[in-house]
């Protein structure tokens, strides 16, 4: 099928319900005035397509009173938009954790087990044929202080695809561990996701944007660092869907096709066919992770060290009103790492094992559980 738009159509939601055993969620988004579906700009059809068909279907007629109504809207959001002043080369880059934490000497793409490192500066790697705007969040804009005009710019998709550096950009994927299936996997890292760096807001706020489906990093092991529109659009509905029914998660800016075609096969049944590629740009205030921290202290004797730095890093940066409170431990020590290792942690001098402040302790063992049965709660099953 094909999705036919005009240059100034909206995309709207429908009223959505969502049901668990106790109770029912009326969900009435307010991204009915955050997303914008762009044309395609080809001469021949007005349609983005969003997948190849024999058939197109026509539009639907809009009626008089629906464009007027249209019109009204979409001129409330221009002048909204006037407001927001900065364009992608005034961006207030920072940079703090390529610059504050250690990072990999080497920049090749080779998959490879990165030891003593947070991050590996890379370049996203991907070759984009013809790189075009599907959609973009009004509300994530203006996060970013983004004026929306900026979307309209000829060299945005290249700008954020990847195909053309960033102004002021220091891009690198990040190193970390986790569970797979149940077990420990070991070294995972950022596969596919490129992030550009962080950009302080007007507010004082940091924010980082990624490229998720850039291309190979250092850890991306056997794959290929791609992504396909059919994944990317869900996770760019269901990021913003998930904010607007109060669930933290990460955030999309935009979703681009790239033009290229990437091998996948859907159904894991051996029928692996072309799917149009594309890229998200995800926005977080902080990809930090639990498996952050966990892949180094893992690995344990100097990359303890590590673990204390990206801690250090962390409430300085996002929790700062309890860096003062942290104070000395009185004898505290275990072992680390397998059977096989000697290793020993002593903590006695750890400013973390102290009187941490009790408040910010309860706080994350109750949000940490709560946000994941709120994630549940939607249906989401983790894959892996």
């Amino acid at each position: 099928m094909s999705l036919r738009v005009c240059p100034s159509s909206l995309f709207y939601l429908r009223p959505l319900h969502l049901f668990t055993s106790s109770a029912k969620f009326p969900f009435y988004p307010s991204l009915r005035r955050e997303f914008r579906l762009v044309p395609s700009r080809s001469s021949s059809s007005s349609s983005f397509r969003l997948m190849d068909s024999s058939a197109a279907s026509s539009p639907t007629p809009v009626t008089a009173s629906e464009t007027d109504s249209l019109g009204e809207e979409t001129q409330s959001q221009t002048d909204e938009g006037d407001k927001i002043k900065r364009k992608l080369e005034e961006f207030n880059w920072d940079h703090s954790f390529v610059k504050e934490l250690p990072g990999d000497p080497r920049s090749d793409v080779i998959s490879r087990k990165v030891l003593h490192a947070c991050y590996s500066k890379v370049s996203p790697s991907l070759q984009v044929d013809d790189p075009r705007l599907v959609s973009w969040s009004k509300s994530v804009a203006e996060l970013l202080d983004l004026h929306p005009k900026e979307f309209e710019r000829l060299d945005f998709p290249l700008l954020l695809s990847g195909a053309k550096p960033l102004p002021g950009a220091m891009p690198y994927a990040q190193c970390y561990g986790g569970h797979q299936f149940g077990r420990w996997a070991g070294q995972l890292g950022d596969g596919r996701a490129i992030t550009l760096g962080e950009v302080l807001n007007s507010k004082g706020e940091r924010w980082e944007l990624q490229l998720k489906g850039a291309g190979r990093t250092p850890y991306s092991r056997f794959s290929d660092g791609l992504a396909v529109l059919r994944s990317s659009i869900r996770e760019f509905l269901c990021s913003e869907a998930m904010h607007c029914l109060g669930i933290p998660t990460t955030r999309a800016l935009c979703l681009l096709t790239t033009g290229q075609g990437v091998i996948r096969d859907m159904f894991y049944d051996g029928n692996a066919k072309e799917e149009p590629g594309a890229i998200v740009c995800r926005v977080s205030q902080s990809f930090i992770r639990f498996g952050s921290y966990q892949i180094h202290a893992s690995r344990g004797k100097e990359d303890l060290e590590i673990v204390g730095k990206l801690a250090d890093y962390a409430i300085r940066h996002h929790f700062p009103r309890i860096e003062k409170s942290m104070n000395r431990s009185d004898g505290l020590s275990f072992k680390t790492g397998d059977d096989d290792d000697d290793s020993v942690l002593d903590l006695t001098s750890n400013k973390y094992a102290g009187n941490f402040p009790n408040e910010v302790f309860i706080k994350m063992l109750h949000e940490t559980p709560f946000k994941s049965l709120m994630i549940l709660g939607l249906g989401v099953q983790r894959p892996v």
